[in-house]
């Protein structure tokens, strides 16, 4: 839930709209599905499948390491998952395994796309973020 009310405005007309916008768009087995959004005038309600066993850092954190064979497992849902982002013209740009959850079975839901952006190709080798991210110094 985000609370409209008490949310800057910058982060509402940017970083939430983009992020409604993309979750709309996204339907693969390892990307957090979304099932409903509500917004009202003071609330905005992103109602999104659970996933069961938290997060990849979490999972790493109770085991303190994984063997080569489930890290073999997860990086292959995890590419899979980004593949189909870049497929369908988005970017993540907050790619960590805080935002790699995983459901009841151990699969990758990849999640947290608050900073996910649509990008342009002009050709087969230049692609163009249509939003800027990171920090200017």
């Amino acid at each position: 839930m985000v609370d409209k009310l008490y949310s800057k405005e910058k982060h509402l007309n940017k970083f939430l709209a983009r992020e409604i916008a993309v979750l709309g768009k996204l339907n693969h087995p390892h990307v957090l599905k979304t099932h409903q959004i509500v917004q009202t005038a003071e609330q905005c309600y992103i109602v999104m499948e659970l996933a069961h066993n938290g997060d990849l850092l979490d999972h790493i954190n109770d085991r303190k390491k994984l063997t080569e064979g489930e890290a073999r497992f997860f990086f292959q849902q995890i590419c899979d998952a980004v593949q189909y982002c870049h497929c369908s013209n988005i970017v993540h740009r907050d790619l960590k395994c805080e935002n790699v959850m995983l459901d009841r079975n151990y699969n990758v839901k990849l999640g947290g796309m608050c900073e996910a952006g649509r990008y342009v190709c002009s050709c087969v080798y230049v692609c163009v973020c249509v939003c800027v991210c990171g920090v200017v110094t």
